[in-house]
Order: C-alpha cells, then structure tokens, then sequence
C-alpha cells in the first residue's frame, strides 16, 4: 500500500493526497495548486486565501447599499413605458370589418388607397376573407372606413401619450406616480 501525506489545494482549502514517491522512499509528489501548510480557520466576514506562499484572511467587501430611485428616474421609466405603449398602439392597425397584412400604418395606408384607386378606375377587386370567415366586396365606402378607423386609432394613440406623460411631468410624489396606470 502507498503512503501519503495530506496536502490542501490552494484553490478550495481541501485536503487532497500527496503520494509517497516509489522511486525516493519520503518524498511526496505534491499535486497542482497544492501545499502542506494547513489553511488558516475559517472566519465571519473574511475569505481564507492563498497568496504569496502562505495562507490570509481576506475581508469579504459590504454588498453595495441599493439607493431609491429617484422621482425624476421613475417619471423617466414611466415616460418611456407610456411610450412603448404608443409605439404598440401605433402598429396595430386591425380594425373591425378585416385586416390587411402589413408591417406598418404607412404600408397599410398605401394599400388601402391603392384599393380605393382601383375602385375609381372601375377596376374590380377579388373578394375580401374576414377574420369571422365570411366574404364581402371591397368598396369604395369600406375602404374609406378603414381609412377613418385607422386614422382614428392613430390620433388617439398619440393623444392618449400626450395625456399620460403630461400626467407624469405634473406628478409630484412616488406614490402618485406608482397610481398612474399606462393603458
């Protein structure tokens, strides 16, 4: 059976195995990151280490104290998610009587003029799959419509920004502010 002698690696403070060499009877091959000497105790508020051929104790650093987000920030935050809800209102542009694929209210405008155009040419558009499944003809008066409701929804996704961060801006204590709801 071979010999060892107890050792601590430098990296966790355990003990590991340092085997009794077979060729030099007493002499033990010391592992990486390893020592004989002993760690020191271990000690609230401190981390053992080793460093510099021998054990320390190393003050464990005070956890940076939160501060409170100020009035201004918080107003900052909530202008910002007023605005991201601006921004979702903006691109939602599905009104009642069906939907047209497009990636924005100024893709959206442009087809439904374009429809309107066809119209007036007296050019004859297919019909129109609505969401509920049933079929209607494209007219000149329900593309108007459309052109009304998007219309609509876009002024008033801007108003009601306005009218939020406005409401922010005059708010004059956190709790205030944390009753705003952004709808």
């Amino acid at each position: 059976m071979r010999n060892y002698k107890t050792a601590y690696s430098i990296i966790s403070g355990l003990e590991v195995k340092a085997w009794e060499c077979q060729v030099e009877k007493g002499t033990y091959q010391l592992p990486a990151d390893s020592t004989f000497d002993k760690p020191l105790v271990a000690k609230d508020g401190y981390n053992v280490i080793y460093n510099n051929g021998k054990w320390n104790y190393k003050k464990i650093p005070e956890p940076p104290k939160l501060k409170a987000p100020t009035l201004a920030e918080l107003k900052e935050e909530k202008i910002s998610e007023a605005k991201a809800k601006r921004e979702e209102k903006l691109s939602n542009f599905v009104v009642d009587e069906g939907i047209i694929e497009a990636r924005n209210k100024a893709e959206t405008l442009l087809i439904l003029k374009e429809y309107k155009e066809m119209l007036n040419q007296n050019i004859t558009l297919a019909e129109y799959g609505l969401k509920d499944g049933k079929l209607i003809k494209l007219t000149k008066t329900i593309i108007d419509k459309w052109l009304i409701s998007i219309s609509i929804q876009y002024n008033q996704a801007w108003l009601d920004y306005r009218a939020i961060v406005k409401k922010i801006n005059n708010t004059k204590t956190i709790t205030t502010l944390n009753k705003i709801i952004i709808k």
